[in-house]
């Protein structure tokens, strides 16, 4: 633009000049150059406003659009920590039962033991003990060869003493 600018001429630019005194002497070009610039005033002022209106749904529709992805991350991460509350308690469920399945067959072991130990102590000693009974001592006295059974039964609450009762049973069996 400079280099137009340099190229009019200073009798253009006076002839230019002088149409444009022509055209503002008269009243008629003054009030249509006055109303267009009064309505151009008018519509930049329109314009500014809907700009302005414009921005602020921008900025209220950003600031819901940011709550959203807020509300979105707070629930990726409420996912993922239930997700990881519920993976731990599988996780602890899972040992749980591993536990309970190994004492069970600790338990069973020990069982199948008591029960070798007791058919041992019955073989040795013919004993039959009676494992119901939570106050007394009873059970029964097996002998084979003679093909006879005896039932015996203590009280514990007796003012008998162990060594008094461990010595009758040994007399049952002895006789």
């Amino acid at each position: 633009m400079g280099e137009t600018a340099t190229k009019i001429g200073v009798s253009s630019l006076m002839s230019y000049c002088d149409d444009l005194v022509k055209v503002l002497q008269n009243k008629k070009d003054i009030n249509n150059l006055m109303q267009c610039t009064d309505s151009v005033k008018l519509l930049r002022s329109s314009c500014d406003g809907d700009f302005s209106e414009v921005q602020n749904s921008l900025e209220v529709y950003q600031k819901k659009i940011d709550e959203c992805q807020q509300r979105i991350n707070d629930m990726k991460t409420e996912i993922v920590s239930d997700a990881d509350d519920k993976i731990n308690d599988l996780e602890q469920q899972r040992v749980s039962i591993v536990e309970r399945e190994q004492n069970l067959k600790k338990a069973d072991k020990d069982e199948f033991r008591e029960q070798r130990k007791l058919s041992m102590y019955a073989s040795v000693t013919n004993i039959i003990p009676n494992m119901d009974t939570g106050t007394k001592i009873s059970g029964h006295i097996v002998e084979r060869e003679k093909r006879t059974v005896e039932v015996f039964e203590f009280e514990t609450t007796d003012s008998s003493s162990s060594i008094e009762i461990c010595n009758s049973l040994w007399k049952m069996i002895n006789s």
